[in-house]
C-alpha cells in the first residue's frame, strides 16, 4: 500500500511542478514582456527564477514526500557520504 501512496506523491510532484511552471513562466514571462520590456537582462532573471521550479514544489510537498524526515536530514543525507566514481 506504500508504495501505491509514493507513486501517487511522485506523479502529484510531477503535476504540480508542470503546472507551477506554466504559471510562472506565463505570468512572469508577462510581465516582463510588457512591464519591464523583456531587456537580456530581465529574461535572464525571468529564466533563473523558472528554472527553480522543481525545489519550490519540492519544498512545497516535503512533508508529504518525506514524511519522517527534516529538511536538514534530508540536504544531509543528499550531499554527504561516499560518492562513486563512474
Amino acid at each position: 500500500m506504500k508504495s501505491d501512496s509514493s507513486q501517487s506523491d511522485a506523479l502529484r510532484y510531477v503535476v504540480y511542478t508542470y503546472v507551477l511552471f506554466v504559471v510562472l513562466l506565463t505570468t512572469l514571462g508577462a510581465v516582463a514582456t510588457k512591464l519591464l520590456h523583456g531587456t537580456p537582462l530581465v529574461m535572464r532573471w525571468l529564466t533563473a527564477i523558472v528554472a527553480w521550479t522543481p525545489t519550490y514544489v519540492l519544498l512545497l510537498m516535503f512533508s508529504r514526500l518525506c514524511p519522517n524526515t527534516t529538511i536538514r536530514e534530508f540536504y544531509r543525507a543528499a550531499f554527504s557520504g561516499k560518492r562513486i566514481a563512474a
